[in-house]
């Protein structure tokens, strides 16, 4: 629970700013989000943005697609790096890179639950117009 309201509180801190930066909305005027229609777009925008920034990062987390960094740092450091290997193979380095970050997290699950979230929440505060 607490890894899911400091990712939640992180995530929305970056839409205030990204709000607040791109837009110039301040974040006082949140009570007119409804109705205002730019502001409504705006903070949509800005929801949109993060939560498919974090739904790609969240994604790569949870599929473990991150490994293939780990195997590209491991070719890199082993062609490149100029000193007595630590590790005599790929299995012993991904092994303990493994112990170093702690084995699972469920940062990419709760990240995922919470970027879909948001890119609802965008959809329903400005949905595609209708064609002229």
């Amino acid at each position: 629970m607490k890894k899911f309201l400091i990712t939640l509180f992180v995530s929305l801190t970056i839409i205030f700013m990204v709000q607040h930066f791109a837009y110039g909305q301040p974040v006082s005027e949140l009570p007119n989000v409804l109705s205002n229609r730019s502001y409504r777009i705006d903070m949509a925008n800005s929801m949109g943005i993060v939560g498919i920034i974090m739904f790609y990062v969240s994604l790569i987390s949870v599929t473990s697609a991150s490994r293939a960094f780990i195997s590209i740092g491991f070719a890199v450091k082993s062609i490149f790096v100029r000193y007595r290997r630590k590790y005599s193979d790929y299995y012993d380095y991904t092994e303990k890179k493994r112990e170093e970050r702690g084995g699972s997290s469920s940062f990419g699950f709760y990240s995922l639950l919470i970027s879909i979230v948001y890119v609802i929440i965008a959809l329903w505060l400005d949905p595609f117009p209708p064609p002229n």
